[in-house]
């Protein structure tokens, strides 16, 4: 029975036209002598056999469905109630109400069981979503259970649409009066909350104009100039509140009704002024005026906008109800950002929410930070007078207690004013030390501090400071004032007062030297750095533009201000910064500015702290005083330094530190004024070089101290001493001090030192000995010295290290020189020494440390020569080496270490950057020679030469290395360019090393910056190539350095893919293994996410060329190929079966032939075979409809392949075994799976797209298949096919029967 219904339902399913025994079916499913198992399959048929009637028939033989229903179980009821919830909407025009009842099963109002479970399907009906819903992961939704969805939509698809439609007829069906109000009142409420509105136009002119006139009655008006009038018995009364309530929500749902002017504005006032109107009334009326502000038009708001903002001005101060006030806000801001013009002469409206928020409860406020936020950019244009009374304003609340007012004050005031007006930036002064987070981060961005998503955007504007000297008097005003009216936030302790806290006022003098400076530098924690105050000074006078500001004026106020940071009431931190910024400001001309600390309220400030516990103040105070020591007469001067030096070997330890540094530091500005012409300092020669004697003893002393603070203070003292002047001192002598002994001082330290920053304070000091003494002894010994101790050095000592040869070698054209207080007039000529002495290093490194075998001491000179590079780059007998270093550099490529490499290819950009016109000609020639042909200079390896490293046996160090730069230097070959290679050099190699303090001193940043400036026009032809290049498995590191440092914007991809897809197309089967990797790995990213229209071109290249290199001979390449195959597959899959897209058809056009062709299914390869097939079948179960034009190839391939992908162990199993019983069992196993098989799944899915074209290319090659098809599975899939064909498509084989 089975198989001929299987039979029957082959027959019946693709012949619509055939009628079904319905009439037998319904008695037969109605009887209940029938089994469970006959209804199941009658069940079927009536289905099918329903749907073949038409809708006049359906409704004639409703009753008896409805009849069928009753006594059953309610899997069987749902399965009739499925048929008969589509027709409800015509049963009722069919059928009287009487008719209705007694068919569903009504009498006297009350609920048969079938009735029941009728209701509970439409109640589930009405809840059904109008999502998709996987049926093969179920999960319930909202009111339904799975079970419910299942009864609903047993096959788990569902047409939207088609399920609004059903659910209005449900609708219409239950407005009828078969039911009565309890029955059905759950429905109704149901349906209210449906997210569709069904079929209302909303937006109708009509619904509008109706829905006006039903709330506002003969009320209404309009704007034409003709009003009719109405008679006194044709006027309608406006709608009751009831009746108000329910219309604004649907007047809310449409947008054209937010442009009848002026309904919408009776409406909206109605609402709120009406003396009958409710609280929920009102509630609605501003609703629907914040739906008007944003949807209405720009002509229509311009007129109802001024109408809108005073009534809510004056509705927000009488108002006593929170949540209408909230509305209120909110509809201001929401005004605001659609006509800013209303209120950019309205700053009242601003003082009058700021006012609010002091007495609004918490969710009001919340209202009114989000209105003010909107409101802010349109004041970003407001007159002087009104710019006064919001910095006034701001100024009033950034120290309220209520933190939100901080908050709002802050953000205000960052988008109002620039960034350079002054009271705005004094706001954000105050805040950003507040105990709130989110403020102090607000006030920090304002200030420029950081950015609000701590990540700089690469196109933003440079923050623009205030002006310094504005800026300052304004500071200096308000500290006065707050002191004298004894402000409540001044900082008050037993000590003194202050008018900030002390963490405020460190900010405030960090910000104004900022502004001064004209950046965020952090002061340095190592010693003063050379700011030139005096020249930035001037430049800010000019830019002042006031002849009422003097110099003298600026500095006086500066000082002052610093001056009050040293109150006692303050902390270290504070008293650090106020010391720093007078040092700083002093230092620009000690000769002149000093005089402005000669007198007892500076001297007895400053000498607090040489006595006190912070270090950093110490040394800082210390530096002043020495000034003020040096400045005084001889007298005085020999006096108060013995005085110093006597507390030197006092028993505190600050005492001992303060007098000697101020010791020191007397010395030193000594020394500076006694070099200067116009010092008017009465000196006594004799007398005060016996003095320095004696404390460059002390110094000297200090530099075997067991106490880093004093070497390292030691040290500093002899590096601007000798930066000066030659010491007082003998080049050598038997007894007392020396320059040889000092030299053989520090050369012990150094051998002795363990502290880091104790060597580093000892090797600069050694490099600064000859810049004021050119022929100090021992040079050569010191520089052998440190080289020789260089080995196990941290990297950051080696930088240290290459800065103290440049000093020695250059002298005063290295740019590292540390001494603040050089005069530019003592700069000399370098002499032939000099010369002979940069060329004994450079010949010393070259020739003896760069080919060491060991690898930490070629490490080592790579980073000196970089160091000499950069700082005594100016200097004539270096450019004489640049050949020979740049030889060094290019070997230096190939080592192993990182940071070498590096190093090396830094050195060589920034060697092209130093050299002459002439030079560099010789350079790029050299350089694309060597990094072309991959020779390096020949390296003599003895015993000790170190090879290969720990773990790193079987690697290719020589190769790996340089093919970074082989592969940049054929791209600036392609591009014409040979000196882009030393671009590529800044930009190739990144490392932890750069993100140190050492690193940021080279520059590094600066360097890459302007490389990239350079590439830029030549991105286009550069972006395809180091696409791929990211990928390479030996270059991959360098070329995503530059690729990061060039393309700041993935962007970029999308706007050169085309460029991208044909380079990648072309070397995707190139003859170098790691080519061909990288290009499979490049087309997998490629296609990963990315819209791909304009390279559908392409596809058909590429995956021909990813199918041949997935049986490629190297193993990393196969499965590099591999990910790009299932990512095409992937990108295949998704555009094919988007059949509403014109891409889908082109898509399946250009790939299907490939994965049919003998590169694809055809190949011999099992994995080509394997994703080629997997493919097709993919496209056929989710795109069969583009698969139209290719069934006559398709098909016979498909048919063909049932045998070719058999497993060849069943032939072999079946010629095997002996007994015809078994084998005929093994060939029913054969043919069912072939049957079965997704090959021929995907015939099945082609047998609906077959017609007369097709078949006349179709039967010509399935006939040679049917006649010597070879494997059973062929045989067995051809005739299958072939019985389905005639089954579906008689008509069409007619002519090739």
């Amino acid at each position: 029975v089975l198989e001929l219904l299987n039979h029957i339902n082959k027959r019946v399913r693709n012949q619509p036209g055939i009628k079904l025994p319905l009439d037998d079916l319904l008695d037969q499913f109605q009887d209940d002598a029938t089994s469970l198992f006959v209804k199941n399959f009658t069940t079927v048929y009536l289905k099918m056999g329903f749907t073949r009637l038409s809708l006049s028939d359906q409704l004639q033989i409703a009753p008896k469905l409805f009849k069928c229903a009753i006594k059953k179980t309610s899997v069987h009821q749902d399965k009739i109630f499925q048929l008969v919830v589509p027709l409800l909407e015509n049963l009722k025009e069919k059928y009287s109400v009487d008719e209705l009842r007694q068919m569903i099963g009504i009498v006297n109002d009350q609920l048969s069981d079938a009735t029941n479970s009728f209701l509970q399907h439409l109640l589930d009906v009405l809840c059904m979503p109008y999502s998709q819903i996987d049926l093969t992961k179920p999960a319930a939704v909202p009111c339904l259970s799975i079970n419910s969805i299942k009864r609903i939509i047993p096959e788990g698809v569902i047409n939207p649409d088609q399920l609004e439609k059903v659910k209005l007829g449900i609708l219409r069906f239950l407005a009828t009066d078969i039911f009565i109000e309890t029955q059905i009142a759950v429905h109704l409420i149901i349906a209210t909350g449906d997210v569709r509105w069904s079929v209302i136009d909303w937006d109708s002119p009509q619904v509008i104009t109706v829905l006006y006139q039903l709330y506002l009655g003969s009320s209404i008006k309009t704007l034409s100039k003709i009003q009719s009038q109405i008679k006194p018995e044709d006027q309608r009364l406006p709608a009751s509140n009831r009746i108000k309530l329910l219309i604004i929500p649907q007047i809310m749902k449409s947008t054209k009704a937010t442009d009848e002017f002026p309904p919408c504005l009776q409406v909206i006032f109605d609402g709120l002024n009406a003396p009958t109107t409710t609280l929920r009334l009102k509630t609605l009326a501003l609703q629907f005026m914040s739906h008007v502000c944003k949807k209405s038009s720009k002509a229509k708001l311009k007129i109802m906008g001024p109408i809108f903002l005073s009534a809510l001005k004056k509705f927000i101060v009488g108002e006593k109800e929170s949540n209408l006030r909230q509305l209120s806000y909110l509809n201001c801001g929401y005004l605001s950002k659609r006509l800013p013009n209303l209120f950019i002469k309205d700053v009242g409206i601003v003082v009058q929410f700021f006012n609010a928020l002091i007495e609004e409860d918490a969710d009001s406020r919340s209202a009114i930070r989000d209105a003010l936020i909107d409101m802010a950019p349109c004041y970003k244009s407001i007159s002087e007078t009104d710019a006064t009374i919001l910095e006034n304003l701001l100024l009033q609340y950034v120290e309220h207690t209520i933190p939100l007012c901080r908050l709002l004050s802050v953000r205000l005031a960052n988008i109002i004013f620039p960034t350079d007006n002054i009271i705005s930036r004094y706001v954000c002064i105050l805040a950003c030390t507040d105990s709130n987070e989110e403020i102090r981060e607000e006030a920090r961005y304002g200030l420029g501090i950081i950015r609000i998503s701590n990540i700089a955007d690469l196109d933003s504007p440079k923050y623009k400071f205030p002006l310094f000297i504005k800026l300052l008097q304004y500071v200096r005003q308000q500290m006065q004032t707050r002191i004298t009216t004894n402000h409540p936030r001044c900082f008050k302790t037993e000590s003194g007062i202050l008018p900030f806290s002390p963490i405020t006022l460190k900010e405030l003098m960090l910000y104004i030297r900022s502004c001064l400076v004209g950046n965020h530098d952090d002061i340095p924690e190592d010693g003063l750095k050379s700011v030139p105050f005096l020249e930035l000074l001037d430049q800010h006078l000019k830019d002042c533009g006031s002849t009422s500001i003097t110099k003298e004026l600026v500095i006086d106020e500066y000082l002052s201000l610093a001056y009050d940071s040293l109150s006692s009431a303050g902390g270290s931190n504070l008293h650090k910064i106020g010391l720093y910024c007078i040092l700083e400001a002093v230092s620009s001309d000690p000769v002149n500015l000093h005089s402005k600390l000669m007198n007892d309220k500076w001297d007895n400030k400053i000498k607090i702290f040489l006595i006190g516990v912070s270090d950093d103040c110490r040394l800082f105070a210390s530096r002043l005083c020495g000034m003020i020591t040096a400045a005084q007469d001889s007298v005085k001067y020999i006096t108060n330094v013995r005085e110093s030096l006597e507390k030197c070997n006092s028993s505190s330890f600050e005492v001992q530190h303060g007098s000697f540094a101020s010791t020191g530091f007397s010395l030193v500005y000594r020394t500076y004024f006694t070099s200067q012409s116009d010092s008017k300092i009465v000196f006594d020669s004799q007398n005060e070089d016996i003095l320095a004697k004696d404390i460059l003893n002390c110094i000297v002393t200090r530099l075997t101290d067991s106490q880093a603070v004093f070497i390292n203070t030691a040290c500093t003292i002899l590096t601007e001493m000798a930066s000066l002047r030659p010491l007082p001192l003998s080049d050598e002598s038997d007894q007392g001090l020396s320059k040889v002994s000092i030299a053989n001082e520090l050369k012990t330290q150094l051998r002795k030192a363990k502290d880091k920053k104790v060597k580093e304070n000892l090797y600069i000091t050694i490099g600064h000995l000859p810049i004021g003494d050119p022929h100090f002894p021992k040079l050569r010994e010191l520089i052998e010295t440190m080289l020789q101790e260089s080995k196990g050095q941290q990297i950051d000592l080696l930088f240290t290290i290459g800065k103290a040869l440049s000093l020695i070698t250059a002298k005063y054209l290295s740019s590292a020189i540390q001494c603040t207080i050089v005069p530019a007039k003592n700069a000399r000529k370098l002499d032939q020494d000099d010369s002979e002495l940069m060329k004994w290093l450079l010949d010393t490194l070259i020739t003896k440390y760069a080919p060491n075998p060991n690898p930490a001491i070629r490490q080592a000179t790579c980073i000196w020569l970089f160091s000499m590079l950069k700082y005594s780059g100016k200097m004539p007998e270096l450019q004489n080496w640049l050949q020979q270093v740049q030889m060094v550099f290019i070997n230096f490529l190939t080592e192993n270490d990182e940071v070498t490499q590096e190093m090396a290819s830094s050195g060589l950009g920034l060697l092209y950057d130093i050299g002459s016109s002439t030079t560099k000609d010789t350079l790029v020639n050299m350089l694309v020679s060597t990094l072309t042909s991959g020779r390096k200079a020949g390296t003599h390896v003895t015993s000790d030469t170190v090879i290969f490293k720990q773990n790193e046996i079987g690697e290719t160090p020589e190769g790996s290395s340089m093919s970074t730069y082989k592969e940049l230097c054929a791209v600036a070959t392609d591009l014409n360019r040979p000196d882009l290679i030393y671009k590529f050099m800044h930009l190739a190699n990144h490392n932890a090393l750069w993100n140190s303090r050492k690193g940021a001193a080279i520059g590094f940043s600066s360097i890459a910056s302007q490389a990239r400036k350079e590439l830029e026009p030549y991105l286009p032809k550069l972006i395809p190539r180091l696409f791929r290049y990211r990928y390479d498995p030996k270059i991959q590191k360098s070329m995503n350095s530059i690729w990061s440092a060039l393309v700041p914007d993935i962007k970029v991809v999308d706007k050169y893919i085309t460029e991208i897809a044909d380079d990648l197309s072309k070397n995707l089967t190139n003859k170098f293994w790691r080519v061909r990797e990288s290009s499979c790995l490049a087309v997998s990213d490629l296609l990963n996410g990315r819209p791909i229209d304009s390279i559908i071109s392409y596809l058909p290249k590429l995956w021909e060329s990813c199918l041949l290199v997935l049986d490629d001979i190297k193993e990393t390449v196969r499965k590099a190929a591999a990910i790009s195959c299932q990512t095409l597959v992937k990108v295949t899959i998704k555009i094919s079966s988007d059949l509403s897209s014109k891409a889908s058809h082109q898509v399946v056009d250009a790939v299907l032939p490939i994965l049919l062709s003998d590169k694809g299914i055809g190949s011999r390869a099992e994995e080509i075979r394997a994703i080629s097939l997997s493919t097709v079948v993919e496209i056929g179960k989710k795109a069969t409809a583009t698969l139209k034009p290719h069934i006559a190839v398709l098909i016979p391939t498909m048919i063909e392949s049932l045998s070719s992908l058999e497993p060849q162990a069943v032939n072999y199993l079946y010629l095997q075994i002996r007994d015809k019983d078994t084998q005929e069992l093994l060939d029913t196993h054969r043919v069912s799976a072939s049957k079965s098989s997704p090959m021929m799944d995907t015939v099945k899915l082609c047998i609906d797209y077959i017609d007369e074209a097709v078949l006349a290319d179709l039967v010509p090659k399935l006939v040679p298949i049917i006649k010597h098809g070879i494997g059973v599975g062929t045989k067995a899939g051809c005739s299958h096919f072939t019985i389905q064909l005639v089954n579906q498509k008689t008509k069409e084989l007619t002519p090739y029967a």
